[in-house]
């Protein structure tokens, strides 16, 4: 659920999210991405500006300005290309997300990888495999809870 505070900013269920907005420049500090990078993943609808305005201070055309939720994704695609993910099986990726409603900034914790798919956790027992659209139960079993049950086992001050 997204709400606004009284100062403007976004507020999700997780953090509270600038209303500001963030220049080519400031994406790629921030996300380790090329100018070619923003340039090309922008053309294949990957990582897109969140706003574009004409710009007379740095000539004809349009300024691109990127949003915080656009900065978020930014980082998630560069570090799954840092993985080793194809564009083909990034672009999946993001077409799911979308597809599953998923907000990165409001959701889980993780996504998870095993170098060959990438997933979401809705929760401890319910995953999706977003390469491969499908959802699977997990058993999450906790160790120290485990470990808890054993009466001789205490733990560490």
């Amino acid at each position: 659920m997204r709400t606004l505070t009284k100062e403007g900013k976004l507020r999700s269920a997780r953090f509270i999210l600038p209303a500001r907005t963030y220049t080519v420049l400031e994406l790629m500090n921030i996300t380790g991405m090329t100018r070619q990078q923003v340039s090309y993943w922008s053309k294949l609808g990957i990582v897109t500006p969140g706003i574009s305005q004409q710009s007379e201070s740095i000539g004809p055309g349009y300024k691109s300005l990127y949003a915080v939720t656009d900065v978020i994704e930014g980082l998630i695609v560069s570090e799954l290309r840092r993985s080793g993910f194809s564009l083909q099986a990034i672009r999946k990726v993001v077409a799911r997300l979308k597809a599953e409603g998923i907000e990165l900034y409001e959701s889980a914790p993780f996504l998870l990888t095993d170098g060959r798919s990438v997933y979401y956790a809705y929760s401890d027992k319910e995953v999706v495999d977003l390469l491969r659209a499908h959802r699977q139960q997990l058993l999450l079993l906790s160790l120290e809870e485990q470990l808890g049950k054993v009466p001789d086992i205490r733990k560490a001050a």
